[in-house]
């Protein structure tokens, strides 16, 4: 059985490579039919950099948090309780939705030329969206387990970790 905690750094490292890489072409990237010859110098193109990057942050620190609490109980030799059970598997799958998110968003920003197999972001592209198929990666589904904890209902469905 995969862990969605194990493999959410992964989406997550890619996305950041898949912002960093866009980050290196946009400057040599014009848009068409517009006055720029640089598309880093569009504010669109600075907001939606701004809102990706903010989107990957947002990633990360759920995954962090997620990291953080299994860390914190194996530490202290305790089995969680079914709440930060939950919130682990929450907070690791949205980290990895918000992920891949972004890296759909810089496939937007970057251009057609982003989906070349010659390209590096085509390859994190694909990467990302394989990786999020898996059953774990799936909000909704942590989101009900979550859910039927807070409101006392017990677990629905099997916990990950």
């Amino acid at each position: 059985m995969i862990s969605r905690e194990c493999f959410s750094g992964s989406i997550l490292g890619a996305a950041q490579a898949a912002l960093a890489y866009s980050l290196s072409i946009l400057p040599k990237r014009s848009i068409p039919y517009g006055p720029y010859v640089e598309q880093t110098k569009a504010v669109s193109t600075q907001i939606q950099i701004a809102e990706i990057a903010n989107m990957i942050d947002t990633a990360e620190l759920h995954i962090r948090r997620a990291a953080q609490a299994c860390d914190a109980a194996a530490e202290a030799g305790v089995f969680p309780s079914d709440e930060i059970r939950a919130r682990c598997g929450l907070d690791a799958s949205f980290g990895i939705r918000a992920s891949k998110e972004a890296v759909d968003r810089l496939m937007y920003v970057c251009g057609a030329s982003s989906v070349a197999k010659i390209s590096p972001l085509e390859r994190i592209y694909r990467d990302v969206s394989t990786g999020t198929l898996h059953g774990v990666a799936r909000v909704d589904a942590t989101l009900e387990l979550l859910g039927s904890v807070l409101c006392g209902q017990g677990p629905v469905g099997t916990f990950v970790f």
